[in-house]
């Protein structure tokens, strides 16, 4: 994968950590969309404190269960921003939807 970034012009100082770090963020942001709209909109900032102990929960277990891989607090971190992007998209969205709702 990284072969492939370098060869289509990302910088080689992008390297696996970077890679790690990003896929973190982007395998959570569906996570934090689909559990925004399972949420009434008042509670969705519920997802903003979830996310982030969900995380947690997976990297103690990662931790626990799979000894030959390393938990980080990074990935904890990662995977937050993740969710919270997600998160964040729900709310931005549904309050544009609102906004063209009210204006018709």
């Amino acid at each position: 994968m990284l072969s492939v970034l370098h060869r289509i012009g990302v910088s080689e100082s992008f390297g696996y950590s970077e890679l790690e770090t990003v896929s973190n963020i982007v395998m959570f942001i569906p996570l934090g969309v689909v559990l925004a709209l399972a949420l009434p909109p008042a509670r969705r900032w519920i997802g903003f404190v979830v996310l982030p102990l969900l995380s947690a929960v997976i990297e103690c277990a990662q931790f626990v269960v799979l000894p030959r891989r390393y938990s980080s607090f990074g990935d904890v971190v990662a995977n937050s921003i993740g969710g919270w992007i997600g998160v964040s998209l729900v709310i931005v969205i549904a309050e544009f939807v609102a906004e063209g709702r009210q204006g018709q």
